[in-house]
C-alpha cells in the first residue's frame, strides 16, 4: 500500500487529481466497497466541476474552490485507507 500512496502523491504533485482518484479506485475496488463508492462520488464531483467550468457555468474562483474541496476530501480518505 505504501507504493500506491507514493504513486498517488506523485500524481497529486503533478496536478493529476483525476488520475490519482482512478488509481485509488482500481486499487481499492475489491477491498472495501465503501471507500470505492466514495471515490466514485469524488470522481463524479470532479468531472462535474470540470464540465461546469468548461461551459462557463461557474467562475474560475468557484472552480478552484470546488477542486480544492475535492482534493481535501480525497486526501482525508487516503489517510484512512485500509492498510
Amino acid at each position: 500500500m505504501a507504493t500506491l500512496i507514493k504513486k498517488i502523491d506523485e500524481l497529486l504533485n503533478n496536478n493529476r487529481l483525476d488520475t490519482a482518484i482512478d488509481l485509488a479506485q482500481s486499487a481499492i475496488e475489491n477491498v472495501d466497497r465503501e471507500y470505492h463508492n466514495t471515490l466514485i462520488l469524488l470522481k463524479s464531483q470532479l468531472r462535474g466541476n470540470e464540465t461546469d467550468f468548461g461551459k462557463n457555468l461557474i467562475t474560475r474562483n468557484e472552480y478552484t474552490q470546488t477542486k480544492a474541496r475535492i482534493l481535501t476530501g480525497f486526501q482525508n480518505l487516503l489517510e484512512s485507507f485500509p492498510k
